[in-house]
This record gives structure tokens, C-alpha cells and sequence, in this order.
């Protein structure tokens, strides 16, 4: 089940010519939705989705998404141009750093470097006041239920749709614990189509196999091999999977059958082909935005050939 905390009126907003066309497309039933679902540095693509679609004209009534989805998703109603998104992302996740390790008891790093980033990029924007619709996804782990944020700070809602299980310490809310969206529903398209009559455009980064967690060897089960493996200069380097890599892939697991349902339903799906990166490969930056880039242009320029 999905449950919507706050909810947020189509209206002009910032009251200029683009804006009006939208309310026109949403009353026409010609909106566009764009839909992005979470799957850690391999979201960078989206950002080239974005690239894509509008170098392609394809206007942005509504968006919405997951974890890193949602914070992409956020600076696309906020008004983001995609290379002030890259940058942004680049100064977040590659410069500063996401990670501030702390006592173990909620998560394995505390969210201090997140909130200063996120507060730096939106400052205390509220949602209702974006220039686009925007919404965002939770999981509510108190009550087993999906949250729909489509009003209230901009920042804290984001903070709480990437906030991973056990990597990442939950957002409290009423007394409930919120964590990442994508525990329960990586991929929004429904809740997309409850908001944004017309087309839905969704861009899915989260693969049912990764790649990562396939042809694993043995001994990476072995801590201590792992560790010398890594201490000797002389040793083959192989990937290993790491807590990281398995608590975010756990928390992952049920939405999986959903996304593929969400894939199917949407009026286009995009798949930005970026799984042989690393979930984690923050400096990977440039490369998974272009790809995605290159695989949206493909995709959509077939979409619309179709369509017209």
C-alpha cells in the first residue's frame, strides 16, 4: 500500500510563460511525468536522461523518484540545468564525501556531510514551492508503508528517500522511521500516474541481476583473505562485494518485481545500461552521466519516431 503525507496543487508557481503551457498540458492530459528510480552512483545517469530529453524538446511537467532518484529528481524541479546537476554531484559525492563513519548502533555512517551538502544545494526550499511538481518516496519502516512527500522541506524529504538500511541512520517522522524508498518502491510510476495525466517517462538504473554479485569467488567470503589480498601489491586485483554492496542489495530485493511491472507500464522506459559500474563508484561521475546520455538519446529518439 502507499499512503501520500502532504499533497501539492498544480498551479503556475513562479507565474512565467513556461509555466502556464504546464497547467495547460496537465488540463489538456498532456503532461509529462519523469519518473527516476534510485540505484546509488549508478543514478548519475540520470542525469543524462534529462540531457537527452530536453536536447529531444520533451518538456518536464512532474517528476518524481527513489533515493538517488529523488535527489536527482529534486534538482529538476528545482530548476537545475544538467551540468549544474553534475557539478553538484560531483562537489557531493566525489569532493566532499557522503561518508562520516559513527558508533554502529543505526547505521554504519552518520548523516553529517549528506545534510550539509543537501542544504547547500536547496537551502530551505519547501516542495510546494518548487517550480516544478515534484514528489518523493520514503519507506515507513515502523508501519510497513510507502510515503509519498510532495509538500514540506525539500531537503529533509531528500535526506530520507536515500537514507539506505543499516548504512545510512533513518529520518523520524511523527515518531516513525523513514528510510530509503526503495526498499518498497524503486521505480513510482504509479504514484506518478495518481499526479500527472499524459505521458510517463521512466528511467530505471537498478538491474535485477548486478553484476557486482555475480561469479563471486570463494574466498571473498573470507575477510582475512580479502584483506591480505588488498595489503599485497603483488596479488590480482578482483572485486570483492562488501557490506555496502549487501545491505543496499538486500534492502533492495522486494521492490525488484515492481520496478519490472513499473518498467512495463510506462509510456517509455529508459534503461540507461550503467550496471557494470560500481553502486558506490562516485568517481565514476562523468562516465555513467554520459552513458546514460548516450543510451537516452538512442532511446528516445526511437520512442518518439514511433510516437509521431
Amino acid at each position: 500500500m502507499w499512503t501520500c503525507i502532504t499533497t501539492s496543487p498544480v498551479g503556475t508557481k513562479g507565474g512565467n510563460k513556461e509555466d502556464y503551457a504546464r497547467v495547460a498540458r496537465f488540463l489538456a492530459g498532456k503532461a509529462t511525468g519523469l519518473v527516476l528510480s534510485g540505484g546509488g552512483a549508478r543514478g548519475f545517469a540520470h542525469i543524462g536522461v534529462v540531457q537527452a530529453l530536453a536536447e529531444a524538446g520533451i518538456p518536464i511537467d512532474a517528476v518524481g523518484g527513489t533515493s538517488m532518484g529523488a535527489l536527482i529528481a529534486a534538482m529538476v524541479a528545482f530548476g537545475f540545468t544538467p551540468d549544474q546537476m553534475r557539478e553538484a554531484c560531483r562537489k557531493t559525492f566525489v569532493e566532499r564525501g557522503i561518508w562520516d563513519f559513527t558508533i554502529p548502533i543505526l547505521s554504519l555512517f552518520a548523516p553529517k556531510r549528506l545534510s550539509i551538502s543537501l542544504e547547500e544545494i536547496f537551502h530551505d526550499q519547501q516542495i510546494e514551492n518548487l517550480p516544478r511538481n515534484y514528489f518523493c518516496v520514503t519507506t515507513n519502516l515502523s508501519r510497513a508503508e510507502v510515503c509519498v512527500h510532495r509538500h514540506g522541506p525539500l531537503t529533509n524529504w531528500v535526506k530520507a528517500s536515500v537514507s539506505i538500511p543499516g548504512i545510512a541512520p533513518p529520518v523520524i517522522c511523527d515518531g516513525d522511521l523513514l528510510c530509503d524508498g526503495g526498499v518498497l518502491n524503486n521505480l513510482p510510476v504509479d504514484i506518478m500516474r495518481r499526479f500527472a495525466p499524459g505521458s510517463i517517462i521512466a528511467a530505471n538504473v537498478t538491474s535485477f541481476v548486478d553484476p557486482s554479485l555475480v561469479n563471486v569467488p570463494p574466498e571473498a567470503c573470507s575477510p582475512w583473505h580479502v584483506l591480505l589480498s588488498r595489503l599485497n601489491p603483488f596479488a590480482p586485483h578482483r572485486p570483492h562485494p562488501n557490506i555496502l554492496h549487501i545491505l543496499y542489495r538486500s534492502s533492495m530485493l522486494s521492490s525488484l518485481s515492481s520496478a519490472v511491472a513499473a518498467q512495463t507500464s510506462a509510456s517509455l522506459f529508459i534503461d540507461p545500461h550503467v550496471a557494470h559500474f560500481g553502486l558506490f563508484e562516485w568517481k565514476a561521475i562523468d562516465q555513467i552521466v554520459e552513458a546514460g546520455l548516450l543510451h537516452a538519446r538512442t532511446q528516445v529518439a526511437q520512442w518518439l519516431s514511433v510516437a509521431h
